[in-house]
Order: C-alpha cells, then sequence, then structure tokens
C-alpha cells in the first residue's frame, strides 16, 4: 500500500465517525425541537382546558349549594331563593334560571321575579337540564341563543335533590362572552390560535391568528373532564418545518466543512511525511529494512490515535454546546418565568416570561438584594423573606432536588401585587428559581369561599330561624290569645287551648271528644245550631286546603254568640290528613270599630262631594263673567282708532286670562288631588304643542324685551304618544314661569331633543334664579322658591306643583338647575314611544335678507343650501324661497324690489315680531308671515308646501275659516250671547242666536232640520236647558251636531254633555281657535256656498227677550 493511499483512507476513516455524528446530532437536534414544541402546545391547552374547567366547575359548586338550599321545597319561598340566585349572578356574573320537569322556567334573574316566562329553549345536543334531570347529576350543555334576548349562551344544570314526585333544576346561563373573555385572557404565542367548542362541533369562542387560513397549521385537542365541550389549538406550521430547514442548513454546512478541512489537512500533513520519507529513499539515504515499512505503520497509528482523540474532544464540545442550546431555550420558551442565581446571589439570567409576569428588566434587579427590595417593598415582609432563604437553598443543596414551592407576595414593576408560588432547584453552583402567578386561581379560590360561607351562614341562619319558629309556635299553643283548637277526620274536638275555652265559656277538657260544630257552630240564619261539620272545615278534611271564613258566631256556653274570625290548616302526617287545628279571634270590638269607620267614611265622602259640587259652582259663577270680561276685552282691542280704549281692553284682557289660569290650576290641582287627572297616550304632533305653547308667552316675551328662543334637535320626531293638551300645560308653565321671573333684556331658551326612548324637554332663563336651599320647596303646593316673589310678581304658587304631577303621570321626571342671579333650567325627561321620523328636508334654494346674525347662522345650519344676501336688487332666480325680516319692508328703498318680487310670483316670507304685523296692508295677502322665535322647522314646511301646491303655508292668524257655514246658538246672557256672535260672524259664518233652549228648537224646526250646520248651546238656561235641547235636537236630527258651552270645567260636566248628545263641549271663558277647531271638527258639510247671514225678520215669529 502506498503512503498516499494509505493516508487517505486514514483521513476517510477519521472524518467519517464525525460525519455520522453531526448527522446523528441533527437528526436528534430536530426531534428534540418537535418534542419540545409538542409539549410547549400539550401544556397550553391543558391549561386552557384547565381554566374553562375551573370556571366551570366553581359555578356547578355553587350551584349544587343553590340547589340544596331549603327554599327550594317550599314554593312560599321561592322569592327568597330568586334573591340568593341574584347574589349567584353577582357573584359569578351569570344568570340563573330555575325550570321544573317539563322545562318550564319558574324563575330567571334576568327578569323581575313574578315575571311570566316561557320553556327553557330546545337546544341540539347536549341539553344541561335535560340531562341533569335524566341523569340526576350536573350537566353542561352545548351552545343556544337565549329566548329572551337572543344572545350566545350555554347552559349549566344541577338537578334539585327533593322527596317529592316533581324534578326541579337550577340552571346557570353562561354568555358566550364570558367565556370568550376568559380566552381572551390566556397568553398565547405569535400566530398560535385557540377554539373552544360545545359537543356538535359550534365554536363557543376562539382566539385567531392573524394568518391567511390556507396557511398549513398543527392542530391539538383536548376534551374537557366536566362538560362535553373540547378545546382546540392550532400551530402554525411555519414555526416547525423553518427551524428544522434552519438546523439542517447549519448541519450540513458544518459537515461539509469538517470534510473540506479534513481532506485539506490530510493532503499537507501527506506531503509533509512523504518529502520526510522521501528523504530516506534518496540516495545517500540507508536502505529501508521490511521493519521500517512497520515503522511507519506504527507513526501512523500514533498519529490515527492522536488526530481520533482530538476529533473525541472537539464532538464532545459539540454536544456540550449543543446541550447548553437546548437548555437555553427550554429555559426561554418555559412557561413560567425563572430565573438563575449563583451562590453569591448575583443574577446570571432570566427568561421573557420573567418580564412578562413582573415587569422588571434583567438590570434592574441584578443581585437578590435588588430583586428583594423591589418585590417586597414592605420591610417588614422583606426582612421575612430574606431569612427564609438561606434555609430553601439549603435544603435544595441537600436534597440535590426542588425544594417544595412556598407562596409570597410579589409586587410587580407597575405596583400591582401578585401571588406567586416560588420554588428553587440547584444547578451545579447555580439556583435555578421558578414563578408561577396564582393571583387570579386566589380570587377565584377566594370568591368561592366567601359564597360558600355566605351559603353556610344562610343555612345556619335558616336553621336558628326555624329552631326559633319552632319555639314560638310551642309558646303560640301554649299561651296565644287566638282561640285554638284541633279536631280529629270525624270532627271531634282533640285539645282546645285555655284562651279558646276562656272565650267560649268552657274549661280546656271539657269538650274533648265532643262534635265541635254542634256545640261552637251557630247555624246561619235562624240560630239554631247545624248538625255535622262546617264546610269550609269539611274542604280542610277533604283536600288539604286552608279555608278561612273572616265573619262566623260560636256559641258560648251560657249561649250568647261570639263573634269571630276563623281559619282552619290541615294536620298532615306522612302524606296522610289527620285533622284539623281550628285558629279564631274574638272579633266583637273589630266589628264595632269598623262599623264606626264605615259611618266615618260614609260621611268623608259626603264631605268630598260636597266640596267637589263647591269648586265646580265656584268654577262656574267665576267663569260666567269671566266670559264677558275676555269678550268685550277682545271687541275692544280690535278698534285700532282707539288707542286709549285698545290699552283698557288689553289690560283687561290680560287680567282676565291671569285668573283664567288661576282658576285652572285651582281646578287642575283638585283633579290631582281627587286622583281624577287623566293622561292620554294617543298620536300627537310634537310641533304643534310647541308652536302653540311659544305663541300664548312669545308675545308678552318680546314686548317686555326678553330674547326668545327655541332650539329643536335634529331628528325630532313630527309624531309621538303623549297628551298635548297636559304637555302644552307643562310646557306654558315652565315658559311663562321663564318670562316672568327675567327681567327685561334677559333671555329665555326653550330645547326639545329626542334620544333613544325618551324626550328632553328644557327651558333655560337668565332671570333672578334661586337659592339651593329653596328648591326642595320648589315642587310643593302653595310654594314659591321665596314669598317675596309673590308680591313681586304674583301667581298662587300651583304652577310648578301642578307640572310636577303631570310630568310624573306622564312617567318622566323633572330637575332644576339654578343659582341667585344666574338664572334657572329646569329640565324634563319624558319616555317617548310611537314616534314618528321627520320628513326629509325639501330641496331647493333658501334665500335670507335682513334676519339677525344667530337666526341666519341657525338657518344655514338647518338648511344644505341657503344664501345670505346682502341687498335686494338682485334677488336668486332660482330660489325657492325668500325670508326678510319684516321690519325692512316699511324702508322706501327696498319697496321696489319687494314689488317687482312679488309681482314676478316669487314666494317670499316676512319674519314678524308677535304682536308686530309690519308687513304693509298692499302685501299682506301676497306674502306668508313667521313670527319668531324662527324655527327651521316652519320653513321646511313653507318649502314643501309650496312645492306641493305652489302656495305658501299660511302662519298668520286664520280668519274667515267658518265660511260657508249656519250655526244655530243658544246662551241667556246678553253679553255672552255678544261675545259670541262677534267670534263666529267674524269668521265668516252666518249665526242666529236666541235665549233658551226652548226657541233654539222652534228655531230650527221652523228653518227645517237642514239649514244649520252646527248647534252652540249654554248649559244652564231657563225654560229648556242644554242638556234636554241636546236629546231633543238628537232625537230630531242625530246628524246635527250640539257643541256645549259651559263654565263647568270639571270632567263630570264634559262627560254628562256626552251622555246627552253633545259631540264636544268648550269651556268658558271661550278661546276663538278652540271654539272654531271645534266647529270644524264636527260641522256637518254644506253643499251651497257662500251663506249669508239671515235677513231681518226672518225668524220674526221666534219670540226673543231683546234682538241683537
Amino acid at each position: 500500500m502506498s503512503l498516499r493511499g494509505f493516508l487517505s483512507r486514514l483521513i476517510w476513516i477519521c472524518i467519517l465517525p464525525l460525519v455520522l455524528v453531526s448527522v446523528y446530532l441533527a437528526i436528534d437536534q430536530l426531534r428534540q425541537y418537535e418534542e419540545r414544541r409538542d409539549l410547549e402546545a400539550t401544556y397550553l391547552i391543558h391549561n386552557i382546558a384547565s381554566t374553562i374547567d375551573r370556571m366551570i366547575g366553581s359555578q356547578v359548586g355553587a350551584l349544587k349549594m343553590l340547589a340544596a338550599s331549603p327554599l327550594v321545597e317550599d314554593p312560599a319561598r321561592w322569592s327568597d331563593l330568586y334573591k340568593e340566585a341574584q347574589a349567584f349572578r353577582n357573584s359569578f356574573g351569570s344568570h340563573v334560571v330555575m325550570a321544573d320537569a317539563d322545562q318550564k322556567m319558574v324563575f330567571s334573574t334576568r327578569v323581575p321575579f313574578g315575571s311570566p316566562l316561557p320553556k327553557l329553549p330546545v337546544v341540539k345536543g347536549h341539553s344541561a337540564a335535560r340531562t341533569a334531570l335524566e341523569t340526576g347529576k350536573p350537566a353542561v350543555g352545548d351552545l343556544f341563543l337565549g329566548p329572551i334576548n337572543g344572545e350566545r349562551l350555554v347552559g349549566i344544570g344541577v338537578p334539585v335533590p327533593t322527596s317529592g314526585p316533581r324534578a326541579s333544576v337550577i340552571v346557570a346561563v353562561v354568555e358566550a362572552k364570558r367565556l370568550q373573555a376568559r380566552l381572551d385572557d390566556i397568553a398565547l404565542p405569535a400566530d398560535w390560535s385557540t377554539t373552544l367548542l360545545d359537543g356538535n362541533g359550534t365554536v363557543i369562542a376562539s382566539r385567531t391568528s392573524g394568518l391567511s387560513p390556507d396557511s398549513p397549521r398543527r392542530t391539538y385537542s383536548l376534551a374537557s373532564s366536566v362538560s362535553p365541550w373540547s378545546v382546540s389549538l392550532e400551530v402554525p406550521q411555519g414555526l416547525i418545518s423553518t427551524p428544522n430547514r434552519l438546523v439542517a442548513a447549519n448541519f450540513t454546512g458544518m459537515i461539509l466543512a469538517a470534510i473540506l478541512a479534513g481532506l485539506f489537512g490530510g493532503l499537507v500533513a501527506s506531503r509533509k511525511l512523504t518529502r520526510s520519507l522521501a528523504s530516506l529513499t534518496a540516495p545517500s539515504a540507508p536502505v529501508p529494512t521490511p521493519g521500517a515499512a512497520a515503522t511507519i505503520d506504527e507513526i501512523e497509528a500514533v498519529r490515527d490515535r492522536l488526530t481520533a482523540v482530538a476529533a473525541a474532544r472537539e464532538s464532545a464540545l459539540f454536544g456540550q454546546s449543543v446541550s447548553n442550546q437546548r437548555f437555553q431555550r427550554l429555559f426561554e420558551l418555559a412557561p413560567v418565568a425563572l430565573c438563575v442565581f449563583d451562590r453569591n446571589g448575583a443574577l446570571l439570567d432570566t427568561n421573557s416570561r420573567f418580564e412578562q409576569m413582573f415587569g422588571y428588566r434583567r438590570d434592574e434587579v441584578a443581585t437578590l438584594e435588588e430583586w428583594w427590595r423591589r418585590a417586597h417593598p414592605d420591610l417588614e415582609y422583606r426582612t421575612k423573606v430574606i431569612a427564609d432563604w438561606p434555609a430553601l437553598v439549603s435544603r435544595t443543596a441537600e436534597a440535590q432536588s426542588n425544594a417544595a414551592p412556598a407562596e409570597y407576595r410579589v409586587t410587580s414593576r407597575d405596583g400591582t401585587e401578585l401571588s406567586v408560588l416560588i420554588a428553587a432547584a440547584m444547578l451545579r453552583d447555580d439556583c435555578l428559581v421558578s414563578f408561577v402567578d396564582i393571583t387570579e386561581r386566589k380570587i377565584i379560590d377566594a370568591e368561592l369561599e366567601d359564597y360558600r360561607h355566605h351559603l353556610e351562614t344562610l343555612v345556619t341562619a335558616r336553621t336558628a330561624d326555624l329552631e326559633a319558629a319552632e319555639a314560638r309556635v310551642r309558646l303560640i299553643l301554649e299561651s296565644t290569645a287566638d282561640g285554638l283548637y284541633g279536631i280529629d277526620p270525624e270532627g271531634r274536638i282533640t285539645f282546645l287551648n285555655p284562651s279558646a275555652g276562656s272565650m267560649l265559656g268552657y274549661a280546656p277538657g271539657q269538650l274533648q271528644g265532643r262534635f265541635a260544630h254542634d256545640l261552637l257552630k251557630r247555624g246561619e240564619g235562624d240560630g239554631e245550631a247545624a248538625p255535622g261539620t262546617p264546610p269550609s272545615i269539611r274542604d280542610t278534611l277533604r283536600t288539604g286546603r286552608i279555608c278561612r271564613v273572616e265573619d262566623a258566631a260560636f256559641r258560648h256556653a251560657d249561649g250568647h254568640t261570639v263573634h269571630v274570625s276563623y281559619s282552619s290548616h290541615p294536620m298532615v302526617r306522612a302524606g296522610m290528613i289527620v285533622g284539623a287545628v281550628v285558629s279564631f279571634t274574638d272579633i266583637s270590638r273589630r266589628k264595632a270599630t269598623e262599623a264606626a269607620r264605615e259611618a266615618a267614611l260614609a260621611e268623608a265622602e259626603r264631605l268630598a262631594r260636597v266640596r267637589r259640587e263647591f269648586l265646580a259652582n265656584m268654577s262656574h259663577e267665576i267663569r260666567t263673567p269671566l266670559t264677558a270680561v275676555l269678550g268685550l276685552a277682545r271687541i275692544g282691542a280690535k278698534e285700532p282708532d282707539r288707542r286709549k280704549c285698545q290699552d283698557y281692553f288689553d289690560a283687561i284682557l290680560d287680567s282676565g286670562t291671569g285668573l283664567q289660569g288661576i282658576v285652572d290650576d285651582i281646578l287642575d290641582f283638585s283633579k290631582i288631588e281627587s286622583g281624577k287627572m287623566q293622561i292620554e297616550s294617543v298620536p300627537i304632533d310634537l310641533g304643534e304643542v310647541i308652536d302653540r305653547s311659544i305663541r300664548t308667552v312669545a308675545m308678552r316675551a318680546f314686548a317686555k324685551g326678553l330674547r326668545l328662543e327655541v332650539e329643536e334637535a335634529a331628528g325630532l320626531p313630527a309624531e309621538c304618544l303623549g297628551d298635548s293638551k297636559r304637555l302644552y300645560q307643562v310646557l306654558l308653565n315652565l315658559l311663562s314661569n321663564a318670562v316672568k321671573f327675567t327681567p327685561a333684556g334677559g333671555s329665555v331658551t326653550l330645547s326639545i331633543a329626542a334620544e333613544t326612548g325618551s324626550l328632553t324637554i328644557a327651558v333655560a332663563d337668565s332671570g333672578i334664579g334661586m337659592a339651593p336651599e329653596t328648591v326642595d320647596r320648589l315642587f310643593q303646593p302653595f310654594e314659591q322658591a321665596d314669598g317675596s316673589t309673590t308680591r313681586q310678581f304674583g301667581g298662587t304658587g300651583l304652577g310648578l306643583a301642578i307640572t310636577n304631577h303631570l310630568v310624573e303621570m306622564m312617567g318622566g321626571t323633572i330637575a332644576v338647575e339654578t343659582a341667585p342671579e344666574r338664572g334657572s333650567r329646569f329640565e324634563i325627561r319624558l319616555p317617548l314611544t310611537g314616534a314618528t321620523p321627520p320628513g326629509p328636508t325639501p330641496p331647493g334654494i333658501l334665500a335670507l335678507f335682513g334676519l339677525r346674525d344667530a337666526e341666519t347662522a341657525r338657518l344655514c345650519a338647518a338648511f344644505d343650501d341657503c344664501r345670505v344676501l346682502s341687498s335686494l336688487d338682485t334677488l336668486p332666480a332660482d330660489a325657492a324661497l325668500i325670508v326678510i325680516d319684516a321690519a325692512i319692508l316699511a324702508d322706501p328703498a327696498n319697496r321696489p324690489a319687494i314689488g317687482a318680487a312679488l309681482t314676478g310670483r316669487r314666494r317670499l316670507v316676512g319674519v314678524t315680531i308677535p304682536g308686530q304685523n309690519d308687513i304693509p296692508s298692499e302685501w299682506r295677502d301676497s306674502m306668508a308671515r313667521i313670527e319668531r322665535p324662527l324655527r327651521p322647522r316652519h320653513l321646511r314646511a313653507e318649502l314643501a308646501a309650496a312645492q306641493k301646491s305652489g302656495l305658501s303655508v299660511v302662519f298668520t292668524p286664520p280668519h274667515a275659516r267658518l265660511s260657508g257655514l249656519s250655526i244655530l246658538a243658544a246662551e241667556d246672557n246678553e253679553v255672552n250671547r255678544l261675545v259670541l256672535e262677534d267670534i263666529v260672524l267674524s269668521e265668516g259664518a252666518t249665526l242666529l242666536i236666541v235665549e233658551n233652549g226652548r226657541l233654539a228648537l222652534d228655531a230650527l224646526q221652523q228653518r227645517g232640520l237642514a239649514g244649520f250646520d252646527a248647534v252652540l248651546t249654554d248649559i244652564q238656561m231657563p225654560e229648556m236647558d242644554g242638556y234636554n235641547l241636546a236629546a231633543a235636537i238628537v232625537a230630531l236630527t242625530p246628524t246635527l251636531p250640539v257643541i256645549g258651552l259651559t263654565a263647568h270645567a270639571m270632567e263630570e260636566e264634559h262627560q254628562r254633555c256626552l251622555e246627552s248628545g253633545m259631540v264636544e263641549h268648550v269651556v268658558k271663558p271661550i278661546d276663538p281657535d278652540v271654539l272654531v277647531a271645534a266647529i270644524l271638527r264636527h260641522a256637518r258639510p254644506r253643499t251651497t256656498a257662500g251663506l249669508t247671514r239671515p235677513a231681518p225678520g226672518e225668524f220674526d215669529t221666534i219670540p226673543q227677550k231683546e234682538s241683537l
């Protein structure tokens, strides 16, 4: 064999073991990596399943204690059981349902006790309630949708132990989102995902990764130990394959490098050895002997051994490196916090979980002393921990194993105190310390312990109550003042207590064994004794029901009657009725008291009736002359040339209106006190109620120099359910007070906004305000915040009391914010039902000129296409509506442009101040008028109506609304006749008015039953009153509507008018708008238009007192 061949074979022989070891180590490294990944995934999925099982197990344990409660057996105490179920709900966040064997829900903590409930929903797959009833063991069900709110739920059922034939079950309803929250709290490595499935494979909760659903992944599954559920964990395949490829590539490179290095080294060495040996073969060298070749073999053998030793050492070093890397990865990826200290207390290393758990960086706790200082800031506790540490290290070193874990309180970097189990293990001269966070588990254990202690306390308390009740019953039987006696199934007396014997005149043993009814019960009607057992007691003995008789008569031993109330209770032993116990009480004194009370009640009712009649009479006596006062004031106010006279009439009108308000307040308060006030719930026009209340106070507010504003939030419903009359009354009271108590130059703002299910109304002013201590008296009747305000501003003090009552009756609340000299703000919240959304804003350009800045800003915000004009010379040709401040119409410079716009049939709207019609007379028929405060809703209506019919919406006071109607009226008061005539004729109707019902009936018969469209009649009149007139007209012509005019404002009067045949009644003083609206609602339609007032002499045959 040549030296070169020998050396080459030797080199390959030396390299081959290294290659084989490297390949084996590479394969082993890949296998160990996959085992660690599988171990980590298995540990994590066990941790997830354990978390879910502990959550379910804690609730099962609590449900078992709840099912074992003595309250379950007694239906009368299920309300108390419901309260304990509420405690369960507060502790665990899960609603509790109790259901019978037919799965009919008895109660649910999701709704108040006693609410009607359906059956438990049918669950596909495992049903907790059904399984628990069938097996008699706790059961966990599959996912279902709740029957009440449609939420995704799972049930935990526990059967109720019972000795009766009927079984029942208590179910805890766990929301799927709570299980989702538990999954969300579990720390998962990046791109890992987990899913909680029920027995049907339906997803209850899941945590998904950001990877594509098509990405390859490895799935681990684990079944729950306490439920039919399972947990799956998905790990991206890339987390496994990518490290494998990297390790394979590294080891391949290392093997190739080793082979090349070995070949190169052998080549160099062989060359040296060849040259060295070649010198021996030189001619001058001695001829080698056969032993020389052997010598070469020995040299090569020595060299081969040395090479093998070096290779073995390198392999050992490489194995140690691999082992260190494996330990480092396990250390870093461990699911618990780990750190390593040397014997001197220096921190050598920590894993990532350590920083995640405590928040400390490695450099912040470089030594044991620094760790103790930060983790245990309490000096006393830190001293104890430091004292225990040497003993822990010593035990660990002596045992050469892990020390038993100990629980410590550790403060994290953010100040949170954690409960941690700390264990130590010795690694040669170093110490490995592990930390397991048990804070959440301790909280759960504490909650379970508190709940167990609470249940034990309840059981102890109930047991004590039962023992006390038994003692009380025994004491009652021995010393109660009520009479007690027992009977057997045949009705014979088995015992009689002393009180019964005393009340009936017998000794306790005197009646033993005798029939109770023959001796005690008096016959009904004739006073004779009736044989047998009374029906009520027989019913108790037969059915076991408790029977009560409130008024009965027992016979005394001396023969006189003893009035008693008694009840019979069955005595049951082993399910059999063995007799009854009868308890009775002497009610002779109570019967006498009841007779006296009934007499007093009758007298009180008589006084209440007299009081109502007095209030009704007072209302009539006040309203009759008040009608004349207000009517004459309106007539005088229509005389524009008599300025001084008009001022007097205005004063009369204001005074009369104020008097009417006082009377209305008194009557409303009387209705509230007597419980006669009724609240309607009908569709109402919310905007109309707001407009009517603003119109009522607007003239007074602007005349006083106040800034009156209305802020209507977007989305205010067009209609809703409510009582328009009472809502108007509430708004008017608040607005009137705001105007009254706000000095000139101030502001009053009405704000309305609709929210989900509620309507918010606020009235704010900048007036005198109130002190906080006076607000408590604000809503009391006859009270005002300050007695001086009554003298300065007037008022009865009933307005806010009535407002508060009305708001409460409408299901709302009222609140006030106020401060002296800072104004007040009253806010009302009412339930909003039956809301109709507002219509869309009509399209079109809105042109504005001369308006106030605030008005311009509000309109521009409300309309998409709104233009502000700087001059009237160039009115936009495409404007759908032109809105102008009426005050500028008097400017001669603007008249040509306005006239030209009207001539060109442009739609103009003048904005005026209430009570001041600044629109020139020649333009009033061609311009619409809107009174301030200006609201976008009015302009939307103007735009909609103009686009629909080409006409403007008229916001001016209506006139000639009764044109074409013929009215017959009966009124005995001369002044009231004058007022009524002015109202009806000014509205364009024809009118015949007479003095009483008899004359009205004669006029109707003379002119013909079809000669009138409506009849207005006073109630109290001579010869024939309004009731008889209405009944007679209904008998003659049922289609002719009769409207009553009465000064009686009580509800009884309204009902009496309707019963007599009237279609409606209008309360005096007569409001022209109310009267006209009533006529238009009920007047029968006319086929002939343009009726005129009857000519003089047309009804001369009808006798009249005076002709008006």
